[in-house]
């Protein structure tokens, strides 16, 4: 148990950092609110790293996130900052999707070829039917959205198979729940950048964020201390 000290304090840090953060939110002081945003995840990184430092493809996900934090930071100043951090998010996510389905290969569970073929089309036919739509409030970008954010759904399903992998374990299901809290972080941003201002939605779009990075980290770490201990 002494060995997780250092992370329970990097993760109450973390905590502290997030509810300072959406304060500045809350209250909309934009100055305090950038300087702040990033400072959460700067606590979050060392925490994974220290509970699962032999598996990087789970911390490399908060750490990602960090990067693409600060990129999004200067996204109104040019929209190559915009990309950037969404590049780097969906690397993170990217990272999750691997070692998700290398637990699943660990497991000894297999998931038929049909089932990537049906994603693969399901993926192209939403970029063909919905670009014609979002184009109209994003541009280019909505290419970028369309693919990223049915990524971040089938990442959610896909840590389904996870938990259904491994019988009496229940961390796979955090996973899931935490994508469905970035989910929302980023259909928020999404809508409040290129749809309709919503007032104090950084507030709504940084609690959803956090959440969902909380859930997401501990649940692959979790999914990797429940195999050891097994």
């Amino acid at each position: 148990m002494l060995k997780y000290i250092p992370t329970i304090v990097l993760l109450g840090l973390f905590a502290v950092a997030a509810v300072v953060h959406l304060y500045f939110c809350k209250t909309e002081q934009e100055k305090a609110r950038k300087i702040s945003k990033p400072f959460a995840m700067i606590f979050l990184v060392p925490a994974i790293m220290l509970l699962v430092p032999e598996y990087p493809l789970i911390w490399m996900f908060p750490l990602l996130s960090l990067l693409g934090d600060v990129f999004l930071i200067f996204k109104k100043k040019h929209i190559g900052y915009f990309v950037a951090g969404s590049v780097m998010f969906f690397l993170g996510h990217l990272c999750n999707l691997i070692q998700l389905t290398i637990f699943l290969f660990e497991s000894d569970t297999t998931i038929p070829f049909i089932a990537y073929f049906i994603f693969a089309i399901s993926l192209v036919l939403i970029i063909r039917f919905i670009f014609p739509l979002t184009k109209r409030f994003a541009g280019k970008l909505a290419l970028l959205a369309n693919v990223y954010m049915p990524i971040l759904v089938f990442i959610g399903i896909f840590s389904l198979l996870v938990t259904a992998a491994y019988a009496n374990s229940y961390q796979g299901l955090l996973v899931t729940l935490g994508y469905i809290f970035f989910v929302l972080s980023d259909g928020l941003l999404l809508y409040s950048n290129f749809i309709k201002d919503v007032k104090r939605s950084h507030f709504y779009i940084m609690s959803t964020y956090f959440v969902g990075e909380l859930l997401i980290t501990l649940g692959l770490s979790m999914l990797v201390l429940w195999q050891v201990v097994a």
